[in-house]
């Protein structure tokens, strides 16, 4: 056992060596608990083993880095286990701790996104609108999509949450106009070091298709979808295009079944199901078997 803790802690997980070693030992369990041999509840009682240790005998202050890093690894427990309410207290704490350094490089930012993911999933839409519109502050002071230079990862997954909590509350004016700005940008940096924009630009095209789907327009649904899908096939391969690929085949589905194509839009699921195996999306391929299996 100790050899395979070892292991882990070289090759696989390494702990911060200014901890004792039972610290790290409850690390690294709660590393196989959460990758190796996934048990969530186990993975808890690791974490929280660990948090106790480093507080009490290793005597490091709540806001060290270390701390917090424990409190998001419990975080994204509770988010893995559909635990929301619990995460959302957990980032909300961590959040707090962040605030009051001066320095934290951005972290901040990303706690905000998770924030305000996790209440669009619980539905509190105007409370996830709030956490979102103060990470792309955070990011610019000046017009969000006039300077491509700020544009990152974070940037594009914070704004794009924002639209699609505009998108489903129907303010679609406000949706678009995030979308739209978004794409833009995107199209003006096709790629930031390793980080290729292309799957991005499908995915906001395939929003976009969406929106106009919703409100009723639908030959120009098609044209942003059809456009989506052609980026998306051709970089097919990478795990978001795969996956973005699949949703738009779907909604294409979706709108053909609506006009009454039905083998047009069999064609169409049974894709999008292909498109989803290769993405590894198990959810997107449990609803696109759905409408395949309504159709036939």
């Amino acid at each position: 056992w100790r050899g395979y803790h070892f292991y882990i802690e070289h090759f696989l997980h390494p702990t911060p060596t200014k901890l004792s070693r039972t610290a790290r030992d409850c690390l690294r369990g709660a590393y196989v608990r959460t990758n190796l041999s996934p048990d969530s509840h186990m993975a808890e009682i690791y974490l929280r083993q660990a948090l106790q240790i480093v507080l009490e005998k290793d005597k490091l202050e709540i806001n060290d880095p270390i701390v917090i890093d424990i409190l998001q690894l419990l975080c994204d427990n509770f988010d893995w286990r559909g635990s929301l309410h619990d995460a959302i207290m957990q980032y909300k704490q961590i959040l707090e701790l962040l605030l009051q350094q001066p320095q934290n490089e951005g972290r901040e930012i990303e706690i905000a996104k998770k924030l305000g993911d996790l209440y669009i999933r619980v539905k509190e839409y105007n409370t996830a609108e709030k956490y979102l519109v103060w990470a792309i502050v955070e990011f610019t002071s000046t017009s969000i999509f006039t300077n491509s230079s700020l544009i990152n990862k974070d940037f594009i997954a914070i704004t794009d949450l924002l639209a699609s909590i505009y998108a489903k509350q129907r303010k679609y004016d406000y949706a678009l106009t995030f979308y739209l700005g978004l794409l833009k940008m995107i199209q003006e940096k096709q790629k930031i070091d390793d980080f290729t924009l292309k799957c991005w630009e499908a995915i906001i095209n395939c929003h976009l298709g969406e929106i106009f789907y919703d409100i009723g327009k639908y030959d120009e649904a098609l044209g942003w979808l059809q456009k989506g899908l052609s980026i998306a096939k051709s970089n097919s391969g990478n795990k978001d295009c795969d996956e973005c690929a699949g949703v738009i085949l779907n909604n294409l589905g979706l709108i053909h079944e609506r006009k009454g194509n039905n083998e047009l839009a069999i064609s169409l699921y049974t894709n999008a199901i292909e498109f989803a195996e290769k993405a590894q999306d198990f959810i997107g391929i449990e609803d696109f078997a759905r409408n395949l299996n309504r159709v036939q």
